[in-house]
C-alpha cells in the first residue's frame, strides 16, 4: 500500500491516525480499538477509493480535512474538503494553474483559509487564501523541486518547504524564501530534505534529511529545531537505514 499522507488531530484524545493512500483513506483508533480488525487495526474510511496524493487535516477544526489526487477512472480530483472525518468529500475547486494540477503535498496552520500546496513535480508552491476556492502560484524556494510543505501551526503566514536542494522557510506566505543553513544541512544540493513538521506552538520543528552525494552515506537522519528553525541538531532517536521520510509527526 502506497501511503501519501498522514494526519492526527491534535485535540483528539483517542490518538486516531489517518493514512491517505493509493486506494483511499484509512484510520487507526490507537486509543480505542486498535486490534479489533484483521488489518492490524486499520479500517477504511468512507467509500472513496481514489488515489489520495495530497492530504492534510485542519488542525483547528476536528473532522475537517483536505485532499487532492486522482479518481480510479483517471484525471484529477481537484481540491476537496471533508467535514465528517473523511466519510464524504466535496470538490471545492478545480486547480488549473496554468494547466490541470493535482497536489502531492498540502498543509495549513492556525488560519484554515490559508492553504499551501505543491504538485511534487516541480518548484511551484501554490497558495489559497480563501479556503481552497482560488489558487495562485507563489515564488519558488530556490528553484528546487518541492517534496513536502509544512505551515507554522501558530502563524499561517510562515511555511517551510522540504526540497531536493535542502530546507527553505518563508515568513510572508511564500513570496520570499530563505535557505536554512547549518552544519547539518548547508552543503548545497548535496542534502535533500524530504519531510518537515511543526509543533502547535510553532517553536519545535522536525525534518528528515538525506545526503544526495554518492560520496556520503545514503542513510537519512532526523533533525530537530527548538528555536523556530534558527538552529538544528540530530535527534537522539534515529530510523536506521531510512532513505526517505515524507512526513514527520510531532
Amino acid at each position: 500500500m502506497d501511503v501519501h499522507g498522514v494526519g492526527i488531530y491534535p485535540s483528539q484524545d483517542d490518538g486516531s491516525i489517518y493514512l491517505a493512500t493509493h486506494n483511499g483513506l484509512f484510520k487507526k483508533d490507537v486509543g480505542n480499538n486498535s486490534s479489533n480488525t484483521t488489518t492490524g487495526g486499520w479500517i477504511e474510511v468512507g467509500k472513496d477509493k481514489s488515489d489520495f496524493m495530497g492530504f492534510t487535516i485542519n488542525p483547528t477544526n476536528p473532522g475537517v480535512m483536505y485532499s487532492s489526487g486522482h479518481p480510479q477512472t483517471g484525471g484529477n480530483l481537484g481540491f476537496r474538503i471533508s467535514d465528517d472525518y473523511g466519510e464524504t468529500w466535496q470538490k471545492v475547486s478545480d486547480v488549473t494553474i496554468p494547466t490541470p494540477v493535482d497536489f502531492h503535498t498540502m498543509t495549513t496552520g492556525n488560519n484554515p483559509e490559508i492553504i499551501y500546496a505543491a504538485s511534487g513535480m516541480g518548484d511551484n508552491v501554490f497558495i489559497s487564501t480563501d479556503g481552497g476556492k482560488n489558487w495562485t502560484i507563489t515564488s519558488s524556494p530556490g528553484g528546487q523541486q518541492v517534496i513536502t510543505l509544512a505551515a507554522n501551526q501558530s502563524n499561517s503566514n510562515n511555511v517551510y518547504a522540504a526540497t531536493t536542494g535542502g530546507l527553505f522557510s518563508s515568513i510572508d506566505q511564500g513570496k520570499n524564501w530563505q535557505k536554512i543553513n547549518n552544519e547539518l544541512i548547508s552543503s548545497g544540493n548535496d542534502i535533500m530534505v524530504t519531510g518537515i513538521d511543526i509543533s502547535l506552538d510553532g517553536k519545535i520543528a522536525y525534518a528528515f534529511a538525506v545526503p544526495n552525494s554518492a560520496s556520503q552515506s545514503n542513510s537519512g537522519f532526523i533533525i530537530k529545531s527548538t528555536d523556530g528553525g534558527n538552529t538544528w541538531s540530530k535527534t537522539d532517536g534515529q530510523i536506521t537505514g531510512a532513505i526517505f521520510v515524507s512526513k514527520c509527526l510531532r
